[in-house]
């Protein structure tokens, strides 16, 4: 596993928890779908271009 991805593992961890409590489960959906998003297009670039590796 790369930082990026551990980070955001834990990001979504700690997000799916809290609103479950406040019982606000849409913003908890809306926040993992762009946390995974983004983990999605980091790869992706890296994959692309090895330059962004280095980052």
């Amino acid at each position: 596993m790369t930082t990026e991805t551990t980070v955001i593992m834990i990001f979504i961890g700690t997000l799916l928890i809290h609103p479950v409590i406040g019982e606000n489960l849409w913003v908890t959906f809306a926040i993992a779908t762009i946390l995974i998003g983004t983990l999605l297009l980091i790869e992706y670039i890296q994959m692309k271009w090895d330059v962004a590796e280095i980052f």
